[in-house]
């Protein structure tokens, strides 16, 4: 099973690496104009599923957005809430950057943005809150701390849906390749920053750059692959899918506001249809950055200590990798900066 696994994982760097080296128009674009409407469909079609099963898939809904006003005296759901948000709509990433470096000068950046939220919540929201929940309360009556712990969720608790519902091969299918998609498509368009970084600071090839950027990324995911079970995903999806973004987001917002000052607004709305209210800049001034700097210190005063110390050997070579990936980075920055000097 595992030889098996790890097999696929090869193919789908290599799909990955193909896609990649054809550029963006050729490869990402063509990839995308292909895969999301395939996603959409599956997602419309389980959510219709999953909710004219019966009465009781409701009782799913309830549990999603019937709030446990507790939890919000937890640190460690707010940071989670916020990287997540950050996540799924690339903040604190270096995909919008990368994509809007291709852009010009007097493009409308305000209604993308608003395009993407839209299509990206109601994905998230719509589709992915009423799908696995209700189907789990309709064949189960409830749901257990178990089942939503990691990945039980999508690959332990809903291929058990799957078997008790009629026609549940065919939507098992739809099911898995609504999860490919989505995490395929991501690692796609995720590593095309680090590309585009190589190919302009650099002048590499798009070939070798894609060749550089995949040999990375099979470096290291392999501690996280072969050592799932101890812990080492989870823990590397929390320091760089949720408190590193929320770190990175947070110098990016007072990077900005400080370079534009109190022209930050001017420079969003320019070429823009969609004009941006006066209140936005000061959201970014003051706000935004208040609170993740209030949330990174609350987490650090409650929740970090308890986080540290409860590792394995497993954990710290994965904590190592990321460090040893960040200082590749900064050498690869620091490089290109004196050569900019010279």
């Amino acid at each position: 099973m595992f030889y098996s696994s790890y097999l696929f994982y090869i193919i789908v760097l290599i799909i990955v690496f193909i896609i990649l080296a054809k550029g963006i128009s050729g490869g990402i674009e063509k990839m995308v104009k292909m895969t999301m409407p395939l996603l959409f469909l599956f997602a419309i079609i389980l959510t219709i599923r999953v909710l004219t099963l019966g009465p009781r898939a409701l009782e799913g809904l309830t549990y999603i957005w019937k709030p446990d006003w507790e939890l919000l005296k937890n640190w460690n759901v707010w940071l989670m809430a916020t990287g997540q948000i950050f996540f799924t709509l690339s903040l604190g990433q270096a995909q919008i950057p990368a994509y809007a470096s291709y852009m010009g000068e007097n493009e409308d950046i305000a209604r993308g943005p608003m395009i993407q939220t839209l299509l990206n919540e109601t994905c998230e929201v719509v589709f992915g809150g009423c799908i696995a929940i209700p189907a789990i309360f309709f064949f189960f009556g409830s749901i257990s701390a178990d089942m939503t712990e990691g990945y039980n969720l999508a690959f332990i608790a809903m291929p058990k849906v799957m078997e008790s519902m009629p026609g549940g091969r065919a939507f098992g299918v739809m099911w898995f390749l609504l999860l490919f998609i989505a995490g395929f498509t991501t690692i796609v368009v995720f590593l095309q920053s680090f590309i585009s970084f190589l190919q302009d600071e650099f002048k590499v090839s798009r070939v070798k750059s894609a060749s550089i950027t995949i040999a990375l990324v099979f470096f290291f995911s392999n501690l996280p692959v072969l050592f799932y079970h101890q812990g080492v995903f989870d823990d590397m999806d929390f320091w760089a899918g949720s408190l590193l973004l929320v770190v990175v987001s947070l110098l990016e917002v007072l990077l900005f506001v400080s370079s534009f000052g109190a022209n930050a607004l001017e420079e969003l709305n320019r070429g823009g249809k969609i004009r941006l209210p006066r209140g936005i800049f000061y959201i970014m001034k003051y706000i935004t950055p208040t609170y993740l700097l209030f949330l990174l210190v609350g987490w650090l005063a409650t929740s970090a200590p308890q986080y540290m110390t409860q590792s394995n050997i497993y954990i710290w070579a994965g904590r190592i990798g990321m460090i040893a990936l960040f200082a590749l980075l900064e050498i690869l920055i620091y490089t290109k900066n004196r050569r900019d000097l010279q």
